[in-house]
């Protein structure tokens, strides 16, 4: 009995020998990779094809710059799975197709025929479809999708990949890359299992990330004014973050007047500097992914950070690619300045006041991996801007592992896999060779 077919995404044209239909979704471990491959039997005999094969592919590739955008680059490719049970061999020139009278069935040759010849279907298009599947491995170490958010030249150090794809090959030639093979690729998305526990919904402890400055402030006669600031980043103190789940943060800042007269202590608008932020977009806070490659046994190594945008609701723009939270979901409390007397001369003292905000963070990216070539890891960068030439504050907070959040036979969140920072040509062209010519 034949498997079930997908809806075609392919069409096929007039004059086409092979056509890949397969319909891409979330795979998990153990998941069913379930398509048709289509050929124009006749065509493919006179167009010279001795066989046609699909196989499940899973490849990590990377890039790494030793000259400053000039060659001499360091390339590697490494296949991520490999075995008989994942390429399938779906038709060869060999193999006698006798058609009867039914349009819609053949006759094969089942004594020469592979297995999956045996459910192919004669269609009137004049193509004969040979169905197929797979399974996904439930190899627990095989790294989620990923691929870097923007295409990027060698002089920024690393472009790498992680990508999964059914692949079906037309062979005119014994070697697989070359070109006068047809190659068809179809990618999908992979993400592993979650073997963290779910995370509390009550009662849960924060992580605290502290930093400080002292902002200046000229003053007459040369004379500056040097005020205190003090922040505090907090998330939940959790062994790993899911995918798609609201993760609460908290930021307060505690900002410190320079010291002054006493006779100001009745007047809180002698407060002028350095103000705390009162509003969302008042101050930054990003995503980053640190990407970590190392090629040809650790030989060559480099890292590169990358910007992922604005989360939780917080800075000056309201796109944000890799986490959740608008500035409607932050939720601010501004306390009241506070006058403090100077302990060693109560003749003098300074204002204080503080300001909390609460937000969440919903992450959308690839989840954190390691792998002996290639791993990836998160990181929150906080920027507070102040007047002033060098008064900015800025912390940054490495995150816990981010996870998939997708707990084994437990249906995953509908279209968590549209959600992804993956960049676009994840889903539109695979490298077949060539770097990075061909990798775009």
């Amino acid at each position: 009995m034949p498997f079930p077919l997908f809806k075609s995404i392919v069409t096929a044209k007039n004059g086409q020998i092979v056509v890949l239909d397969y319909s891409p979704f979330l795979a998990t471990p153990g998941s069913s990779i379930s398509g048709v491959v289509r050929v124009d039997t006749e065509l493919a005999k006179k167009s010279g094809l001795k066989e046609v094969t699909v196989e499940l592919v899973g490849e990590l590739r990377l890039g790494i710059d030793t000259a400053g955008g000039q060659t001499p680059h360091i390339c590697q490719k490494k296949n991520l799975f490999e075995g008989d049970n994942l390429k399938i061999s779906v038709w060869n020139n060999t193999t006698e197709i006798r058609h009867n009278d039914l349009p819609e069935r053949s006759k094969l040759d089942k004594e020469s025929s592979p297995p999956s010849f045996q459910a192919a279907i004669a269609e009137s298009s004049g193509l004969i479809a040979f169905p197929f599947s797979f399974q996904f491995p439930h190899d627990a170490s095989l790294l989620p999708s990923f691929t870097d958010n923007l295409f990027v030249t060698y002089a920024e150090g690393i472009v790498s990949s992680v990508q999964y794809f059914v692949q079906v090959k037309g062979l005119r030639n014994e070697i697989p890359s070359h070109d006068s093979n047809i190659t068809l690729v179809k990618p999908f998305v992979y993400l592993p299992f979650d073997h963290s526990p779910p995370p509390p919904v009550h009662g849960v402890t924060m992580r605290t990330w502290k930093g400080g400055s002292n902002p200046t402030k000229a003053a007459m006669f040369g004379e500056k004014k040097v005020g205190e600031v003090q922040v505090h980043l907090s998330v939940p103190n959790l062994p790993s973050f899911p995918l798609s789940q609201q993760i609460p943060t908290s930021i307060r800042v505690i900002c410190f007047s320079p010291y002054m007269s006493s006779s100001n202590s009745t007047d809180h608008t002698s407060f002028k500097f350095p103000l705390p932020p009162t509003k969302p977009q008042d101050l930054d806070l990003k995503l980053s992914r640190r990407v970590d490659a190392m090629a040809w046994k650790r030989k060559h190594r480099m890292h590169r950070k990358i910007d992922l945008g604005f989360i939780a609701g917080f800075g000056r723009s309201s796109t944000e690619s890799a986490g959740g939270g608008t500035e409607s979901l932050v939720h601010v409390e501004v306390g009241e300045p506070v006058w403090i007397l100077r302990e060693d001369n109560k003749k003098e003292g300074r204002w204080r006041q503080e300001v909390s905000f609460h937000s969440v963070m919903v992450f959308n990216c690839s989840p954190t991996f390691e792998h002996e070539n290639l791993s990836i890891r998160y990181i929150l960068d906080l920027k507070i801007p102040f007047p002033g030439i060098g008064n900015d504050l800025e912390l940054s907070a490495t995150l816990p592992p981010i996870t998939s959040g997708i707990i084994a036979e437990i249906p995953a969140l509908d279209g968590i896999e549209k959600k992804l920072d993956l960049h676009h040509s994840y889903f539109e062209k695979v490298p077949i060779e060539g770097y990075p010519v061909d990798w775009k």
